[in-house]
């Protein structure tokens, strides 16, 4: 390993004791398998897995199957019974793709926003667009925290950076994504431009670049020596494809949902391609020390969360833990005839900023107080002094947890 102290196999076992003996069944989880039923009832290994109404889970096939990868590593899952049992769940992938599949190590991009420095992932995720967002609005003046000045030139950055992802990100082996530009002060001041300070700025009305030339789980952690790590990994849908393999306990993913089916896009499915990715992962630095490890789930709605928490804390001075546990509000379509700039908005937020909202153009579609498409935000802020202060999200079954 390039970085770390501990074995694969010691670091499997948790995760293969919870497998083989079990975990309880969340709220949330129940909700989820609920509203998924119709989905898993059609693979009978996903209804006998999730569908048997009992209070814990137990995946012992897949207790097996991580003991495999734990023994011989990659060759114990990409090759072998695991990767012949997999191929013969049919798709388009057989027991050769599985064998030449491979991690590869990116370099992180980063921009700064008022003195501090942010990474985040590169294509063909959508991590550029948190950067982008945040160029946009770096000289606007904001207003109060959780008022409609607030909201109204965030949601139309986000409108401004979404159309910049949708014509122009795809895998970078395959296209060439303007990463440079697309996160540069320069192109924000002309994109700029097309942000009304007093009515909404509806998708259709915003200019694409130029010609073509959200089953989540997010982790962050800080250990007494400073390392640190932002890590997120899905099935994308909840229950990716709910196709299981009996024989392995592998739940499939449904990732390349994300492709486009136009032959001109650069994103076009493509064999040996990733599609659009929308996970994405953050860390802020000041001064040159780390300061911030921040991600969440949430699909579509991550750099618009990335965005949210990073301008609570740094212009309005919020904690970690009000930065993702604070009324949330997200710009987009969640439903089919929805349209693509409605803006969903948590009823937490002060009744005056979504009236004033509507009257700005806003297609507003109101929430609960704590909206589960609101996603799922966690991190960890490191203070001058070098303490720790971690926030979760109690729309989540997450915690933050010191040891």
């Amino acid at each position: 390993a390039r970085y770390g102290k501990l074995p694969l196999a010691r670091c499997l076992q948790p995760a293969i004791g919870y497998a083989r003996d079990g975990f309880p069944v969340s709220k949330r989880l129940a909700r989820w398998i609920a509203e998924a039923k119709d989905d898993l009832k059609r693979d009978p290994a996903s209804a006998a897995l999730f569908l048997r109404g009992e209070s814990t889970i137990k995946n012992p096939a897949l207790a097996r199957t991580l003991q495999a990868f734990a023994d011989k590593g990659r060759s114990g899952f990409y090759e072998g019974e695991v990767a012949a049992d997999l191929a013969k769940l049919g798709g388009f992938f057989n027991a050769k793709d599985l064998a030449a599949q491979d991690a590869r190590w990116g370099e992180p991009i980063k921009g700064t926003y008022k003195g501090v420095t942010i990474y985040e992932t590169p294509p063909p995720t959508q991590g550029f667009t948190v950067l982008e967002m945040l160029n946009l609005i770096e000289p606007l003046e904001l207003g109060p925290y959780q008022g409609p000045d607030q909201a109204h030139l965030l949601v139309q950055a986000k409108q401004i950076a979404y159309h910049d992802r949708e014509g122009q990100l795809a895998d970078p082996r395959f296209a060439d994504v303007p990463v440079v530009k697309l996160t540069s002060k320069p192109y924000a001041d002309q994109r700029r431009e097309l942000i009304d300070p007093k009515r909404a700025l509806p998708w259709d009305k915003v200019p694409s670049y130029g010609s073509l030339t959200g089953d989540t789980v997010y982790v962050a952690a800080v250990d007494a020596e400073g390392n640190a790590a932002s890590l997120i990994f899905s099935l994308y849908g909840v229950f990716g494809s709910c196709i299981t393999s009996a024989e392995t306990g592998v739940v499939l993913q449904n990732r390349s949902a994300y492709f486009s089916l136009d032959p001109k896009h650069p994103n076009r499915l493509e064999p040996g391609k990733t599609p659009l990715h929308t996970l994405i992962a953050s860390m802020a630095f000041k001064k040159e020390k780390l300061w911030a490890v921040l991600g969440c789930m949430g699909a579509d709605g991550q750099p618009q969360i990335h965005l949210q928490a990073y301008v609570a804390m740094i212009d309005y001075g919020r904690d970690i833990q009000e930065a993702v546990g604070g009324p949330r509000w997200l710009s987009g379509r969640f439903a089919l005839g929805e349209a693509r700039d409605t803006l969903h908005i948590e009823a937490r937020f002060p009744r005056a900023t979504i009236e004033e909202l509507e009257r700005r153009g806003h297609l507003v579609e109101r929430w609960g107080d704590y909206s589960e498409l609101a996603g799922h935000a966690h991190g960890i802020t490191i203070a001058d002094n070098g303490e720790l202060i971690g926030g979760f999200d109690p729309r989540s079954d997450g915690a933050a947890i010191g040891y």
